[in-house]
């Protein structure tokens, strides 16, 4: 998913400078910089594609496309364990575009792994007052509520997830965790069954720690989205 997002930054780029700044060549400065930032999270070379992220957003600071680079350079700066920072780069980028789902999505991971569960909980909330289909933000909105003992909501919200997305690996780990927060091991067996072969190539990370991939390494898989 890292890759994913990077690769979106690039198109994203691609296609709002054009907008924004009319004849600018797609192929200036600016892209080429953001093709090497994308090329070292491809690498997971987290503090490269920071400093490449910042010299962009130094070259051209009234590009409309930095809020998509500041998405990226705050996930980037989590992944190296700046949570602080990663947390005000994405406080950042939101007063910019309060809306963006991607946004707020990134910023929930950071607090949820820096324990502000309940915070955490509110921006998953709001993603999915903007995205009711969102599959991640649902997702981790679950688990949220698992881990807040609240059974009632967690069952509403699994069913909602079941419904949105029965095969989707998330729906299974998801499923799989409330069962066994619920002692009903026997019962997790068939889901965890279901997401292993698929586990390490699902978003990008685990369904328990945001920071890391499922499997506990870095690494991409090709196709693996939301």
């Amino acid at each position: 998913m890292k890759r994913l997002l990077c690769f979106i930054v690039v198109a994203g780029c691609m296609v709002m400078g054009a907008l924004a700044q009319g004849a600018a060549d797609i192929h200036g400065p600016y892209l080429r910089i953001v093709e090497q930032a994308d090329s070292a999270c491809a690498k997971a070379d987290w503090p490269l594609a920071e400093s490449l992220f910042l010299k962009a957003m130094r070259l051209e600071p009234a590009n409309v496309s930095n809020v998509l680079l500041m998405s990226n350079l705050g996930m980037v700066r989590f992944y190296q364990g700046n949570d602080s920072m990663a947390l005000s780069t994405l406080d950042d980028a939101l007063r910019m575009a309060p809306n963006a789902t991607v946004l707020i999505s990134n910023r929930a991971k950071v607090l949820s792994a820096m324990g502000r569960q309940s915070d955490a909980l509110a921006d998953w909330e709001r993603v999915l007052e903007i995205d009711s289909l969102n599959v991640d933000a649902l997702y981790f909105h679950v688990l949220a509520t698992i881990g807040s003992g609240d059974s009632v909501a967690s069952v509403a919200e699994l069913q909602r997830l079941e419904l949105l997305a029965p095969e989707d690996v998330r729906t299974n780990f998801a499923k799989a965790t409330f069962l066994t927060s619920r002692g009903l091991y026997a019962q997790a067996v068939s889901p965890l069954r279901k997401s292993a072969s698929r586990a390490l190539c699902v978003a990008g990370y685990s369904p328990h720690d945001e920071r890391q991939p499922v499997g506990g390494g870095r690494r991409y898989c090709a196709g693996a989205g939301d």
